[in-house]
């Protein structure tokens, strides 16, 4: 555990110079987009250049940047003229929103999907659904977003879908978001209940007579679904990187709409703090999923040790 925290460490100074360093790549000049049109006379963009701490060398602003951080001050907005956490705590609850109802479906759908199409190898039915979840991987989140909006919101109006903040605005793009993890998920749960059949113990338990139902819930499925949690947490950077595309779609308001707003403004403070954090989510998530590992499962630390 010691060593996944330092090398989280790591990670998140590797993500800060990365991040700091792309940022400044993206043509334009943050006291140019502030000026408006007019884009102001020299004294003018010297001047607010001076104010943000542009006019120093990037070593410098990097430094100043991530001693803040480490303080919890992520800095004023450039375009909003607003402390950045504030944006951020603004935002981050639409983006839950979103995340956690985009692992539920990703998680009970593919689960269902694949329990299914293992039972049923070689079916039919099997060869539908894992069919069905190559095409749910293959399409766009932004493009079958816009089909849900156009059935949805304009066909059968069911949900609210532009620009709800509330639970019900979240459901359809939550859905949209999910739909892909399906597939993913469904596709690993097969291969991984089909080899859990195969072992020795299952085979023991049925010579012992032990009903089918039992077999499947108390060893088939408790031994699938350790590789199965690993990659749910995988999802959780799928799900993060589509909540952009999918809020912009959905008129919602969140972290990715904050970045993508963010990036066009050329706010560099706000852009770095939600990537930062964004990552840090991601890597804790991970970190929670190593940590159940031992708990699931004894046979790792007695393999470790």
């Amino acid at each position: 555990m010691l060593r996944r925290l330092a090398a989280l460490g790591g990670l998140l100074v590797g993500v800060s110079v990365i991040v700091f360093t792309m940022v400044r790549l993206i043509p334009g000049d943050p006291a140019r987009v502030l000026l408006g049109t007019s884009g102001g006379d020299t004294e003018q963009l010297a001047s607010i250049r001076a104010q943000l701490g542009l006019d120093e060398p990037l070593p410098v602003q990097y430094f100043r940047w991530l001693g803040r951080v480490f303080q919890g001050d992520f800095g004023r907005s450039f375009s909003q003229q607003k402390p950045v956490s504030e944006l951020i705590v603004a935002n981050a609850v639409p983006t839950l929103q979103l995340t956690l109802i985009a692992l539920v479906v990703a998680f009970v759908g593919g689960v269902a999907v694949g329990m299914i199409a293992a039972l049923k190898r070689g079916s039919v039915l099997d060869t539908v659904l894992m069919g069905s979840s190559v095409l749910l991987l293959s399409i766009p989140s932004f493009w079958l977003g816009l089909l849900l909006l156009l059935l949805f919101g304009v066909q059968i109006p069911i949900f609210d879908v532009l620009g709800g903040t509330g639970l019900s605005g979240a459901i359809l793009p939550g859905i949209t978001l999910g739909l892909g993890g399906v597939g993913y998920i469904g596709r690993f749960v097969r291969s991984s209940v089909i080899e859990a059949h195969r072992q020795s113990f299952v085979v023991t338990a049925r010579a012992k007579g032990i009903s089918e139902g039992r077999v499947l819930t108390r060893h088939t499925a408790r031994n699938a679904v350790l590789p199965v949690l690993t990659i749910t947490g995988l999802q959780v950077g799928g799900v993060l990187s589509g909540t952009v595309m999918v809020e912009m779609i959905f008129s919602r308001p969140g972290l990715g709409r904050l970045l993508v707003d963010s990036i066009l403004a050329r706010d560099y403070l706000t852009v770095q703090a939600v990537v930062l954090l964004t990552c840090l989510m991601y890597a804790l998530i991970n970190l929670a999923v190593d940590l159940l590992y031992p708990v699931l499962d004894p046979r790792v630390l007695r393999g470790r040790a």
